[in-house]
């Protein structure tokens, strides 16, 4: 289908050279799209532009004028057909009326050059960003692009019958690479890759029917790897691998469609252990550990089926005791004990069933 859309695109233009081409040449010619129209004008002496302004690519970037003279209006699917005349009101500036023949002006043309979307008549110098200006508004199974107001190009994309289909590209202003994906039927399919501006690779990964499926990879702005990570139909299901900025191992964990289950340790980007713990399907099982940055431990807690059950212990950054609590199934049963951080005895006392003794 796509060699099908670009045959029939390629056939199109070929029509459009052929009629029009012997304004293509020429400078003093410029293009606007107006409806399902391309309108052809032709610079004045007297014409203002802002083709002054500093551009990244001036073959396709946009401009504005105040002055033309209307040369030709033909439309753009079916270029044997030709107008007189047609308006262009989607500006909130004014409307404005083009008739072959006649000089057409802007009232209101702003004279900041630098100002790309402001009041005047808006224009390219080629003719392909002309046709492709509000295509997927006229076509359902087309090609798309756009380009950004400076000239390089922003995406560019496939539609049959409406919907995304195939190969979708998308840039930065500067001309580097943003995202690059497929689709179908309007759903993510197959791989999808995300970069930083002018830098390395953001995210990586595939899709499946719209949701994750496969490998997934993850990257700071350094070209560090941040995570590698596996999905099942939208499911994390194995080991989750995280780094910190500095290439230290932050977390290695387990999962099971979705759910944590096994072992699972984060450190501090210093390279000491902050926690350890395991899970069975979700639900925190056996003994929870977790610890301050300078290496001293913080929590001792002990869990059953994802509820504390057991002893319960926490500790200030200078390793002494804060307090320990007693649980069974979720619930404060056993000793309770407080401690300030000089050592002193706050509470003690005791629980039962959840309530005190």
């Amino acid at each position: 289908m796509f060699d099908l859309i670009k045959s029939q695109k390629k056939i199109l233009f070929g029509v459009i050279k052929r009629l029009y081409g012997s304004y293509f040449n020429d400078e003093s010619y410029v293009y606007k799209s107006c409806q399902n129209y391309i309108v052809v004008l032709k610079k004045l002496p007297q014409t203002k532009t802002n083709e002054s302004r500093q551009v990244d690519n001036n073959k396709n970037a946009s401009y504005r004028g105040n002055k033309f003279q209307v040369v030709l209006i033909f439309n753009k699917f079916n270029p044997d057909e030709k107008t007189n005349e047609i308006t262009n009101d989607i500006y909130p500036f004014e409307t404005i009326k083009y008739i072959v023949g006649q000089t057409v002006q802007s009232k209101y043309f702003d004279v900041h050059l630098q100002n790309t979307c402001s009041s005047g008549i808006h224009y390219y110098k080629n003719w392909k960003c002309a046709y492709y200006c509000n295509v997927s508004k006229y076509l359902k199974t087309t090609k798309v692009k756009n380009w950004f107001e400076d000239g390089f190009i922003e995406y560019k994309y496939f539609l049959i019958d409406g919907k995304l289909n195939g190969f979708f590209q998308q840039w930065f202003e500067d001309g580097s690479r943003k995202k690059e994906c497929y689709y179908k039927n309007d759903l993510l399919d197959g791989k999808y890759d995300e970069w930083y501006m002018s830098k390395g690779k953001l995210l990586s990964g595939t899709y499946k029917d719209n949701v994750k499926n496969g490998q997934w990879q993850k990257w700071y702005n350094n070209n560090v790897k941040a995570y590698e990570m596996t999905y099942v139909l939208g499911k994390l299901d194995g080991v989750v691998y995280k780094w910190h900025e500095n290439k230290k191992v932050k977390e290695i964990s387990h999962y099971k469609m979705d759910l944590l289950d096994k072992d699972y340790y984060e450190w501090y980007d210093n390279g000491n252990r902050k926690i350890q713990c395991e899970y069975v399907y979700g639900k925190l099982n056996g003994v929870f550990s977790k610890w301050y940055e300078n290496g001293n431990q913080s929590e001792h807690i002990e869990y059953k089926n994802g509820k504390k059950h057991g002893l319960s212990q926490y500790w200030y950054e200078n390793k002494k005791s804060w307090f320990k609590k007693g649980f069974e199934n979720g619930i404060e049963n056993g000793i309770y004990i407080v401690w300030s951080e000089d050592g002193e005895v706050l509470i003690n006392t005791e629980f039962v069933n959840g309530y005190v003794r």
